[in-house]
């Protein structure tokens, strides 16, 4: 296929060519100019806010609050990265004169990154390896006021827990072949995640043929829950004398 020739531009298109791009990059330099005005000014307020010592954050919002009636507020948020929110909950702080408002973001922006699993006591470690020294009892103060709570985690669940109470004797001493149905059975408490929540399954299985004699579901791994799966096992079977 023979390809297409291209077409060269007349001269008021090579000239109307030219003048967009100019203009692009008018634009752009304003833009540029527009940016480096901004810094310039809000580097003389950050400097002047610095003389009494205060918070970086806590200048900056100062520093944009100042020269709102010179720069749209949408420009400077989004050019140094802030959402309406955080700019508007550290203005009402500062205003407030809240001591607190840089620790107390700090605490909202940890229990937000560990997703609530921190009590009081973890988020201060964390303050601390932060470079924020403050009290275990002020942390507290501030979740509480917040409504940040922790949410605690149940442990997972496991049926071993050692030597505890009496000692069954080993009859079937690791000898788990079988020769009929009902000589051997054998049972766990078994954790499953459903719909997010937790349900323990407990059921019996006889070793001959892997039958489930009985079982029991629960939302807790308790001793009724073992009891009843054995009422069903035995209810299940017509001759359940002798069992040990």
């Amino acid at each position: 296929m023979k390809p297409k020739e291209l077409i060269p531009l007349t001269k008021d298109q090579s000239i109307k060519s030219d003048k967009e791009r100019i203009k692009e990059l008018e634009v752009e330099n304003a833009r540029l100019k527009y940016e480096i005005s901004f810094y310039d000014d809000f580097m003389k307020e950050i400097r002047e806010v610095a003389k009494s010592n205060r918070a970086v954050k806590k200048a900056q919002t100062i520093a944009i609050e100042s020269l709102r009636k010179i720069y749209p507020l949408q420009f400077m948020l989004e050019y140094f990265g802030i959402s309406p929110s955080t700019y508007y909950a550290r203005l009402a702080s500062i205003k407030k004169g809240d001591k607190y408002a840089e620790e107390r973001e700090a605490i909202r922006t940890l229990v937000a990154m560990n997703k609530g699993r921190y009590g009081y006591r973890r988020i201060t470690i964390a303050l601390h390896k932060l470079g924020i020294h403050i009290n275990h009892k002020v942390v507290m103060r501030i979740m509480k006021e917040e409504n940040l709570i922790c949410k605690v985690r149940l442990k997972k669940y496991r049926s071993y827990r050692g030597m505890e109470g009496k000692i069954a004797p080993n009859i079937i001493k690791r000898n788990f072949t079988t020769t009929k149905l009902d000589q051997k059975w054998t049972t766990d408490i078994t954790e499953f995640h459903v719909f997010g929540r937790k349900v323990y399954l407990s059921p019996i299985l006889d070793m001959y043929n892997g039958e489930i004699v009985s079982y029991e579901i629960a939302e807790r791994p308790v001793l009724t829950q073992v009891l009843s799966m054995l009422d069903k096992a035995f209810k299940n079977r017509s001759n359940s004398k002798g069992y040990i």
